[in-house]
């Protein structure tokens, strides 16, 4: 719709009765996106000479990265000649392939992983940094159950409003590659995937240089684990891939020892739980107890329906990350990856709160709950806390999963994995960059490993470029990074 149409048109609502502080709200919106607009066309346009000055500069990292990932593959091909298994049986069937890649990670005594979790709009300034480990804050309360491996900093998000969602992700301009570009590589030379990526309600400014995330749960499971992809009903589909893997592990049981037998073996049932839930979210018959406790609303009332252009109904966010987080926490379990990146909402902030009965009875979507949301007598921007708050549960499920499932390798996946939470801004309410709340879990050696609690975004002293690049050289990933703050997150 053209600017003036636009204009014309919130105009005559506005005579015809429209509330006078809804018009000035839409009115801001369409001006905010539209210079958003202007913004990203412009950096779209400069994109490949900033991709081509990056490379350069960074050519000797990038050489060096990919001498090793080329040596770890030529080595675990070697030990897959040896195992007797064809490489079209690995190829069809990833979990297959995730046992024996994990096979020559025991060999070399080590594995490091990455997941990365992105949720948009920041958040209320003086609403989110807990004080300790059993006193949160009113936007974190949710994190008491996991604080004892959380470090929290608020840093500066850099780039001002929506412009660029990027940067949440480590890349310091457009057309620059993300953190999960340079470390996926790294980590999963030898998996059958270098990356899993999975999003809820997403549409919106991509996160990541490198990837779209899946968001329809049945294809993913599909992709991830049957190496099926995406055709005809994928419920069917990932079915019939299923009962072939079953088949496949008989005819290599032989080649197994017992205890990668028996884990394949669980792995598989657990994937066929997780498909069986799927479902059931899917079509809106079945509620996770756990998110809407003590309480069960209708599942008729946590759907929206569908709007113009759109083909399905829209999600319930808080199930569908969680059943996201299940895809992920199984392919690490299974070997698949060793980097997972998991997207909550876009900058656009579309995603709304099913099942929450907000202060004042909001019922906007995540972005209206920031800029037209209810504030308190007392200056409490109560919307905005209370959205942050509903959608906080995703993660901290994905750790307390990180906590409670091993690995590969039988130890607690907290111990090997590094979760790093991003953001794309600090306070949402008018876009600013500091005090962008961003969160480091991990019982991983060379990290901090308990809680802690630092507001690091004041006079340059720490940046979303210095969360993700400390994150890299956490890992041992090596390159000429620019920020020299670690954000006090190495131990």
């Amino acid at each position: 719709m053209k600017d003036h149409d636009f204009k014309n048109g919130l105009n005559k609502a506005l005579k015809n009765g429209m509330p006078k502080a809804q018009h000035e709200y839409l009115l801001d919106e369409h001006h905010e996106h539209a210079q958003v607009a202007k913004e990203q066309q412009h950096m779209r346009a400069n994109a490949p000479k900033v991709k081509a000055q990056y490379f350069k500069e960074h050519e000797h990292a990038i050489r060096a990265r990919g001498d090793k990932i080329r040596k770890d593959r030529r080595r675990f091909l070697e030990l897959m000649s040896k195992t007797g298994i064809s490489s079209g049986m690995l190829r069809a069937f990833p979990a297959i392939a995730g046992i024996v890649a994990s096979r020559e990670a025991f060999a070399q005594g080590s594995t490091k992983r990455a997941v990365f979790c992105y949720i948009n709009s920041g958040a209320p300034n003086g609403f989110w940094l807990p004080k300790s480990a059993t006193q949160m804050n009113q936007s974190t309360e949710h994190y008491a159950k996991v604080a004892s491996v959380c470090n929290f900093r608020e840093i500066d998000a850099m780039v001002t409003g929506h412009a660029r969602a990027s940067q949440a992700l480590g890349s310091r301009n457009y057309g620059q590659p993300t953190m999960d570009a340079i470390i996926a590589p790294v980590l999963s030379a030898i998996t059958p995937f270098t990356a899993m990526f999975v999003g809820s309600e997403t549409a919106g400014a991509a996160i990541s240089s490198s990837a779209q995330p899946k968001t329809n749960p049945h294809a993913a499971l599909n992709d991830y684990f049957t190496g099926g992809g995406d055709k005809g009903d994928p419920d069917f589909t990932y079915l019939k891939a299923f009962e072939a893997q079953q088949r496949a592990i008989e005819e290599i049981k032989k080649k197994l020892s017992a205890s990668e037998k028996e884990r394949l073996l669980e792995h598989t049932a657990a994937i066929q739980k997780l498909e069986s839930r799927i479902t059931k979210i899917m079509e809106g018959t079945g509620v996770d107890p756990a998110t809407f406790a003590p309480t069960l609303p209708a599942p008729a009332n946590l759907m929206l329906p569908a709007q113009s252009g759109e083909a399905s109904l829209r999600v319930r966010m808080l199930e569908h990350g969680k059943a996201n987080v299940d895809i992920l926490i199984a392919g690490l379990k299974a070997g698949l990856t060793n980097f997972a990146t998991l997207q909550l909402g876009s900058e656009q902030g579309l995603w709304k709160t099913y099942g929450v009965n907000h202060t004042g009875g909001f019922t906007g979507d995540a972005h209206g709950s920031v800029h037209a949301g209810v504030i308190t007598a007392d200056k409490v921007p109560i919307s905005y806390i209370e959205t942050l708050r509903y959608v906080s549960q995703v993660p901290v499920y994905f750790i307390e999963q990180l906590i409670s499932n091993n690995g590969p390798d039988g130890k607690p996946l907290i111990d090997t994995t590094v979760f790093a939470q991003v953001t794309c801004m600090g306070e949402g309410q008018d876009h600013t960059t500091p005090n962008a709340p961003f969160i480091m879990a991990t019982r991983m050696p060379g990290f901090k490993t308990g809680f802690s609690s630092k507001n690091q975004s004041q006079n340059n002293d720490g940046s979303t470029y210095d969360f993700n690049e400390t994150i890299a050289k956490g890992l041992g990933i090596g390159g000429p990074f620019k920020s020299t703050n670690s954000l006090d997150l190495l131990a």
